[in-house]
């Protein structure tokens, strides 16, 4: 058993270490749930993500944007109207259709 302990305190090549950190992080348990005889580098990532989860569980979150602080304390009256749309008016329609000729036949 000593001889595993010795093993596991080693440094591991860089490969094997994140490796070790990503299983970590995709099987993540509570701090009560860990056994001291897991991996020192697997206790290491889960403690930092015990960290980054107290981090976000105190950072308060609303859905509203706050506006950006400014020196401009006027506020203007309602609009009066609604402007006329801003478009060349056509003239009115005249039917074209001669008696006897279907709707479709008309030419503009």
């Amino acid at each position: 058993m000593s001889d595993f302990r010795a093993q596991n305190t080693s440094t591991p090549d860089p490969v094997r270490e994140l490796r070790l950190r990503r299983w970590a992080r995709e099987h993540y348990v509570a701090p009560s749930d860990r056994q001291l005889s897991w991996h020192p580098i697997v206790l290491d990532e889960m403690r930092a993500r015990d960290i980054e989860l107290a981090k976000r569980a105190t950072s308060h979150v609303t859905g509203y944007v706050p506006l950006a602080p400014s020196t401009i304390h006027e506020v203007h009256e309602a609009h009066a109207g609604v402007p006329a749309p801003k478009h060349i008016s056509m003239p009115a329609r005249v039917n074209l259709q001669v008696p006897g000729t279907p709707e479709w036949s008309i030419v503009d």
